[in-house]
């Protein structure tokens, strides 16, 4: 049981992290200048707007696009807020986290011998002999 349990936890840390992965590594090319853009920016170059919904800055032209390879002009809005998604994460974290203390609470475990002390040792109060009499003499 140890064994399927420890394959789960992993699974869960290893499929969103590989996820993220994929994600992130796609390549994207400027829309200007058809340049592949940087996966990783110095975060002294980013600007506001991609602090908050993250996106690229081409190195060569320094056009800025959205994480689809789509320009972005200043005077364009930000997208709103992706309450769907923090939503849909949230839930997917309590199903996860509930069904790992199930599993962690269901799991098989050894009996545990209880252990028995030995009656405490009494000694037995032996009288003392009684006094042979003596015989008086006078």
């Amino acid at each position: 049981m140890d064994i399927i349990l420890i394959m789960l936890i992993a699974m869960m840390l290893l499929v969103p992290f590989a996820f993220l992965l994929f994600q992130s590594f796609q390549r994207v090319e400027c829309p200007d200048c058809g340049e592949t853009l940087r996966v990783f920016c110095s975060p002294s170059r980013k600007t506001r707007r991609m602090w908050r919904a993250g996106g690229y800055l081409c190195a060569r032209c320094g056009c800025e696009t959205n994480l689809a390879g789509q320009k972005v002009t200043a005077d364009m809005p930000p997208a709103p807020f992706p309450t769907l998604h923090c939503a849909l994460l949230a839930v997917f974290l309590l199903i996860g986290v509930g069904l790992v203390a199930t599993l962690i609470g269901v799991g098989e475990r050894a009996p545990v011998a209880a252990v028995v002390a030995d009656p405490p040792v009494v000694p037995e109060i032996v009288p003392p002999p009684p006094v042979p009499a003596v015989a008086r003499v006078n």
